[in-house]
């Protein structure tokens, strides 16, 4: 199970005209469900706002990882931002966040899910990692960052 094998290149960002929370998750929770032809978007869009307001998924090191389980969703999807200027995420350790990576599963797969999210939380240590990203220029250019590392 490899992180780079669930991202599609059509869920991957750049730029955000708003530099605002709730709009980056929406214009992600959008491109993903879209990409992924999931048709349950409100469900998912509910999961994952009612998540980011029980805690924030601003881990630190410039990384938020919003996340959300459900059972009408049959595989694993994750949307990428990489944002050169920080966005406020409330994060642990107050810093902006320029790494964000949506990550939506089935609700009967929670040790693979919890190895997804592993996996990006060890990504971003990686010696590079942030450098190779934000140096990324395209979709395609993220997704072979993320599978070189």
């Amino acid at each position: 199970m490899q992180l780079a094998d669930f991202i599609k290149t059509k869920s991957v960002f750049f730029r955000f005209d708003t530099g605002e929370k709730h709009a980056i998750l929406d214009a992600m929770i959008d491109a993903v469900c879209s990409a992924e032809n999931i048709e349950c978007r409100d469900e998912v869009r509910r999961a994952v706002f009612e998540r980011e307001a029980d805690r924030s998924t601003g881990i630190g090191r410039g990384l938020a990882v919003p996340h959300c389980r459900s059972d009408n969703v049959h595989d694993f999807h994750v949307g990428v931002a990489v944002l050169k200027n920080g966005v406020d995420w409330d994060a642990l350790d107050d810093r902006p966040v320029n790494f964000i990576f949506l990550v939506v599963g089935p609700g009967d797969k929670p040790e693979q899910y919890l190895q997804l999210l592993s996996q990006i939380s060890r990504l971003i240590r990686l010696p590079d990692a942030t450098a190779r990203l934000l140096a990324a220029g395209t979709p395609q250019a993220v997704v072979k960052v993320i599978r070189e590392l």
